[in-house]
């Protein structure tokens, strides 16, 4: 089944622009993305001792990301259960049937 992801779309700068100015572009931003994306919200991140409002929003994850998702998690299950059948056949080894 199909996940909801959140993705970041774009930066938002508003340094130097006019409350007006800001509104203006929040809400080209909401015109722009929100046929393609839910959920909008911004959101601080900081990089290299700098801050960048960015603009994220969920969307459902396309059928290369879910494929992909899908191959991690049958590895990740493969990877498991070798490991845990090396561990049984150890332990097995050093106290045999006590």
């Amino acid at each position: 089944m199909k996940k909801e992801i959140k993705v970041e779309i774009t930066s938002v700068y508003m340094d130097g622009k006019t409350i007006d100015e800001g509104i203006d572009e929040l809400n080209d931003l909401k015109k722009t993305y929100s046929g393609t994306y839910k959920d909008l919200v911004l959101e601080w991140d900081c990089y290299d001792e700098s801050k960048r409002l960015c603009l994220y929003g969920t969307r459902e994850e396309t059928d290369g990301e879910y494929n992909k998702r899908q191959e991690q998690a049958e590895k990740s299950k493969l990877f498991t259960e070798k490991r845990d059948r090396e561990e049984y056949e150890r332990l097995k080894k050093r106290f045999g049937n006590e």
